[in-house]
């Protein structure tokens, strides 16, 4: 297994690979984007489903904190969920070809939803909106294999969306990691400090020539 590092080129970054070997091979490419270069790639008209976790009123029952549906706008689940300062929370998403259901399981609990079929990128995103507060969504790995990013952000008014492309995501695919969130008092509410974690359809691009170039020294 070799990693091709990053290059930044202006404001944005060249992908990362990831190859590995095997009777398979597979390459996982990230790309850290705005908001708007996210819905430029995959509109909310191509997004199958989306997990979240939020802030919230961190358990209290006036709303909730955890959710999964194809909008945050409009869960088909909720959950509540009492946050902790700076506690490391595993998560997983999985999608189960065979029931057609997706999955967000996070500190005990599990809430499943049933997408729209057709999808082949993973966008993690997380949003700090207050000042001393931060979120790291790190440790990823899809199908066993080890993403090699972050997304994470730190207010105030800070988005950061991990790009995951590369994998074949449509016959099912489990994808583990942790969340982190931090704050100061006071802390923050609602969405104020949140993650998702968006699957949906991007139409196929050309690795750009600079990152290809890098994959093909690889075989050499």
């Amino acid at each position: 297994m070799r990693e091709v590092l990053t290059r930044r080129v202006g404001v944005l970054l060249v992908p990362s690979l990831l190859v590995f070997a095997g009777a398979a091979q597979a390459v996982l490419v990230t790309q850290h984007l705005t908001d708007q270069q996210m819905l430029a790639l995959m509109p909310e008209s191509e997004l199958s489903f989306t997990a979240e976790g939020r802030i919230g009123d961190r358990g209290g029952v006036a709303t909730f904190e955890l959710d999964i549906g194809r909008l945050t706008s409009s869960p088909s689940q909720t959950a509540q969920h009492n946050w902790q300062s700076g506690r490391t929370e595993p998560l997983t998403v999985a999608y189960d070809a065979f029931l057609n259901t997706a999955s967000f399981t996070l500190g005990g609990v599990t809430l499943t939803y049933q997408p729209d079929r057709y999808f082949n990128e993973i966008f993690v995103r997380a949003r700090a909106g207050q000042s001393g507060s931060s979120l790291a969504v790190s440790n990823l790995v899809l199908e066993g294999l080890p993403v090699g990013d972050v997304s994470q952000a730190t207010g105030p008014s800070a988005t950061d969306v991990l790009r995951i492309s590369g994998a074949n995501l449509y016959d099912g695919f489990s994808l583990t990691g942790t969340a982190v969130l931090s704050w100061q008092d006071p802390a923050p509410t609602q969405s104020n400090l949140a993650f998702q974690i968006k699957v949906g359809a991007v139409p196929a691009n050309p690795i750009d020539e600079a990152t290809w170039g890098r994959l093909k020294a690889i075989f050499k």
